[in-house]
């Protein structure tokens, strides 16, 4: 009876041995209906934004921000503005007046006492210092010289030089022979466009005094 029974235990054990392998072997036959997907992350590229160097000065450059790029605006150079230089402020006659030589004695008159004639000729220069050129309407501009000989007329002689241009000067050689007869506080004076033709800047330099001794 102990047999018997330990034989059915037997037998089924196998037989649910048996289905249990059975299952699994068709398991493993049947391929798979869920296939793996593999993502791959989107790459994201980070672009490099150029700015452009700014130059020294007023000069600027500016970013434009477009879809899908970033522009360089080309540099802003600053206006140049056009700076009109000053007309001048006109001509300025000045007159200097010396003898060739630093000393010049004089030689005292055979026919009258304590009159004198000069030994050397007298050495006029004239400059225009202003910075407009000289605009004399007949081309020139005139020079007065004049003393007081022994009788205390007056001794007189006008000379003419072209337009002076700016700083441009003009030496006049008065001849000794020119200036006799005259006493020994005598001096000599020296005008430079006495019409006062030509509009200056100062027309109070326009004079020189000389002592003739």
């Amino acid at each position: 009876m102990k047999l018997h029974n330990f034989i059915v235990l037997t037998v089924v054990l196998l037989l649910s041995t048996q289905e249990l392998l059975a299952g699994n072997a068709r398991d493993l036959a049947q391929p798979s209906a869920i296939k793996s997907t593999i993502t791959v992350p989107t790459s994201t590229t980070s672009k490099m934004t150029v700015i452009a160097p700014i130059r020294q000065g007023n000069v600027s450059a500016g970013l434009v921000a477009t879809p899908g790029r970033t522009t360089v605006q080309k540099p802003t150079l600053p206006s140049r503005q056009v700076i009109a230089r000053p007309r001048g402020a006109g001509p300025n006659l000045i007159v200097s007046v010396k003898y060739e030589r630093d000393v010049c004695p004089a030689d005292e008159s055979r026919l009258r006492k304590n009159t004198f004639n000069a030994r050397c000729d007298l050495i006029v220069t004239v400059k225009n210092v202003g910075d407009v050129p000289t605009d004399s309407e007949n081309g020139s501009i005139s020079i007065s010289l004049m003393y007081y000989n022994y009788r205390n007329s007056l001794q007189r002689e006008v000379l003419h030089i072209n337009n002076l241009g700016i700083n441009q000067k003009r030496v006049i050689v008065y001849d000794r022979f020119n200036l006799r007869d005259f006493r020994r506080t005598a001096t000599i004076t020296v005008f430079v466009d006495t019409e006062k033709l030509i509009t200056e800047t100062n027309e109070n330099d326009n004079r020189a005094v000389f002592d003739l001794m």
